[in-house]
């Protein structure tokens, strides 16, 4: 709103990951704006079987974020200051890979697309991560991602799925082969690049 707005008529093509902002662009008479989701590269790709961690999160510690992971009650493992393959082997290593999506930045704290919605399902853990519109686009929820809607839920989900493992297995190992199947950077990039031909 207060960016890409401004600049996108500078360019011949423009990109968002939030399917919401297409119709935005379009408002504002910018037509050539494609979806061009967050993607991981798939030599990224891992799993191990060897779990050493309840519960991995990486991402920026603001106050609410805090708050939110002290209320889970479990242990945390907090990967920051890593490099990117380093934080995808600590994925690998996490039961659970936890996502928060609300957007700090804005002030209305609405929730947005983030990269740990692929980075996650890439490492072969099982992802807890707060509903976000349009995420049904891309995983269903509770056969290949686990999703929640307030902290009371999260609390009961990751109290669930590390108690049971069976479970927690086949949804990971399912939210890794969608990631495998739909996300990769080849196969995300290849479908931008149909798409621009297009236009």
């Amino acid at each position: 709103d207060n960016f890409s707005k401004y600049i996108c008529s500078y360019f011949n093509i423009c990109s968002t990951p939030e399917l919401s902002y297409i119709n935005k662009y379009k408002n504002i008479g910018y037509n050539n704006i494609l979806i061009g989701q967050w993607h991981v590269n798939e030599s990224y790709i891992t799993n191990s079987d060897t779990k050493q961690f309840e519960l991995g999160f990486c991402g920026g510690l603001t106050n609410e974020r805090i708050k939110i992971l002290n209320s889970i009650k479990v242990n945390i493992s907090i990967f920051s200051g890593c490099c990117y393959e380093t934080m995808f082997e600590l994925y690998s290593l996490s039961k659970i890979g936890f996502n928060m999506t609300v957007n700090e930045n804005d002030p209305e704290k609405k929730t947005q697309m983030k990269q740990r919605l692929f980075e996650i399902p890439c490492a072969g853990s099982l992802m807890i991560t707060e509903n976000v519109e349009n995420l049904d686009q891309y995983f269903i929820p509770d056969e290949e991602i686990v999703v929640y809607n307030n902290v009371q839920e999260a609390q009961d989900k990751v109290k669930f799925y590390l108690t049971n493992e069976k479970s927690r297995e086949i949804i990971a190992k399912k939210g890794q082969q969608r990631f495998i199947n739909d996300h990769t950077s080849k196969n995300r990039l290849s479908k931008l690049i149909e798409q621009i031909n297009k236009i």
